[in-house]
Order: C-alpha cells, then sequence, then structure tokens
C-alpha cells in the first residue's frame, strides 16, 4: 500500500502515514531476521502461492519456539536488529519509490484505513 504523497497531506491522511511506515517497518524487521534464519527466503520460493504461505508460516512457528528457548541469543537475530535500526536511521524511512498512480480501488481501500485509523488510535 502506497502512503499519501506529501502535498495532499491533512492530519488525517498524515496520521495514516505515520501508522502505514511503522507497520512497514515491523514487517521489514521481521522479514529480515525471518531471511536471515531461513535462507530459503534470500530466494524465490517456487511452490504454489498457497504452500507458500505455509511454509512461511511454518518458519514463523519454528522460529518462536526457538525464540522460546533459547532467549536473545540468537546471532541472526541480533544483527537483523542492528543493521535494521541503521538503515532506518540513514534512511530516515522516507515513502518508497512511486510508479504509476495507484487504482481507483486501491486508493478508496487507503481511505477506508484513513478512517479506521481515525477511530481507533
Amino acid at each position: 500500500m502506497r502512503p499519501f504523497p506529501s502535498r495532499v497531506l491533512n492530519p488525517a491522511r498524515e496520521y495514516f502515514n505515520e501508522r502505514l511506515s511503522r507497520a512497514r517497518k515491523c514487517i521489514e524487521c521481521t522479514f529480515g531476521i525471518l531471511r536471515a534464519k531461513w535462507r530459503l527466503l534470500g530466494k524465490d520460493i517456487e511452490v504454489s502461492p498457497k504452500k507458500a504461505v505455509v511454509i512461511i508460516k511454518c518458519m514463523c512457528l519454528l522460529h518462536n519456539i526457538i525464540r522460546e528457548k533459547d532467549g536473545n541469543s540468537d546471532v541472526d537475530y541480533c544483527n537483523v536488529m542492528i543493521d535494521q535500526r541503521n538503515n532506518w536511521e540513514n534512511e530516515g524511512m522516507d515513502h518508497p519509490a512511486r510508479g504509476a498512480n495507484s487504482l481507483q480501488r486501491a486508493k478508496e481501500i487507503r481511505n477506508v484505513y484513513v478512517d479506521y485509523f481515525l477511530n481507533n488510535p
């Protein structure tokens, strides 16, 4: 999902962009941790989308079991967290590159989220 362009921001849209950015950071960090531990994620997963979902869920489950058992001693986890924090600080977490105009339906969905975030802080 794309953030609103900075030229058309009002308080509601700015709040949406902040929430979207936080969610993106969390997802990027999570995927980075999984990718460091499970090398399969460093390339295309050449299976059906349905099977890929099962594989990723299994990786998440196994990761959580290992974290519960070993605590914060996971070197891959610690390195990814440090790298990710450095990336966020160095890049300022600006908006991702913009491509062609998004479809009208995507804009409508984004507006639904704006309303949701305003009513559920």
